[in-house]
């Protein structure tokens, strides 16, 4: 039984519900990976028995003494799943809004961690991959991933496997007068997101001090957009690395539904000089404009902030040292567990008898 000491809850292994998305929540596994190093992830539904298997999250029970529940939720629109709040030790959000979370018992907010931006990385070699997902998938179907998923659950696997390891998110000296930037052109109703991606480009265009490659990614179409502001071809997931790693400075805007978008985190793990709108999710601490990163209030300050930024070199620099310094103290995977564990073990003591069992089917 989840929450009450037992033989099956040795401190030898981490137990992983079997429904989980690698390339959402990977990046958690290997933060449990580095904090213990010597424990097995048992992907396994049998501690778990009376969940349905979570859609879009990770649930993790730490063994011990006392073994901890750790929820992960990665979803893009901001939302907080009460029954698994009440179950849970300690629950992280990626896209946390905090007004979301006013109205919540003092008991229930509490557990709450902002964990803020992350992105997909490699955990697993294809060969792995496939292999784990062929051992997983029954699996995740005993515990109520539905069929209509199968195809997606092994291709996400695989997708993982076409990502860069973590390791290779380290910043690199970049081109001075170089700059990329490859991105999405959104349905209709993130009209705001896509003009401040398209100013950012027309900026960088017609700027004679940058030498510029990217563009909208044609996939969905070229939404009627000149050649210039498109890709001239789709890019790997490396060669995206390889000339963002490069890139004098870099562009965020709050994604789809505002959500954290991948770019913002690799950005502070590469140690960029980042170009932001304001953010519209939380934080596990304040991204400082200046020290940071250098926020824009709306588009129309977007050339002004490439031209500053183009025109100081010490400032860029200055910008990426604060970023990736952000990431190492709040982002990386194993300072997020660490928190995540901290606070786990701080409510143990508190919790309500009535949640020992699963959230009911």
């Amino acid at each position: 039984m989840p929450g009450a000491p037992s033989k099956s809850f040795d401190d030898r292994r981490i137990w992983v519900h079997p429904v989980f998305w690698a390339r959402y929540y990977g990046i958690y596994l290997e933060g449990l990976r580095r904090v213990f190093p010597e424990r097995k992830l048992a992907v396994n539904g049998g501690p778990f028995t009376g969940w349905i298997g979570p859609r879009d999250a990770m649930v993790i029970i730490v063994g011990g003494r006392t073994p901890l529940r750790l929820y992960f939720e990665a979803n893009d629109v901001a939302s907080i799943n009460g029954r698994e709040l009440r179950w849970c030790d300690a629950y992280g959000v990626v896209n946390l809004d905090p007004e979301g979370i006013a109205d919540l018992p003092p008991r229930a907010a509490r557990k709450i961690v902002p964990l803020g931006p992350s992105f997909a990385i490699r955990l697993w070699s294809p060969p792995r991959a496939l292999l784990g997902a062929s051992i997983d998938l029954p699996k995740a179907a005993r515990e109520g991933l539905p069929r209509h998923s199968w195809r997606r659950y092994i291709g996400d696997r695989r997708g993982q496997a076409r990502r860069p390891p973590l390791s290779a998110y380290a910043p690199v000296p970049t081109d001075p007068d170089y700059v990329f930037f490859a991105s999405t052109w959104w349905p209709d109703s993130e009209s705001e997101l896509n003009e401040a991606r398209r100013h950012f480009i027309e900026s960088c265009l017609g700027n004679r001090d940058i030498r510029f490659e990217g563009g909208f990614d044609e996939r969905g179409g070229s939404h009627g957009l000149p050649s210039r502001l498109l890709l001239s071809r789709r890019l790997s997931s490396g060669e995206y690395l390889e000339r963002t790693a490069r890139s004098a400075l870099v562009f965020n805007t709050p994604a789809v539904h505002g959500c954290h978008g991948w770019k913002l985190g690799e950005y502070l793990a590469l140690g960029k000089a980042i170009i932001s709108l304001p953010l519209k999710r939380a934080l596990p601490a304040p991204l400082r404009h200046g020290e940071h990163i250098h926020f824009v209030n709306e588009p129309g300050e977007i050339d002004g902030a490439v031209s500053d930024l183009m025109g100081d070199p010490a400032y860029r620099v200055h910008l990426g040292n604060g970023a990736r310094r952000y990431w190492d103290e709040h982002l990386a995977p194993e300072m997020m567990i660490r928190k995540m564990l901290a606070l786990a073990e701080g409510l143990v003591e508190d919790r309500d008898p009535r949640t020992l069992q699963p959230p009911p089917r």
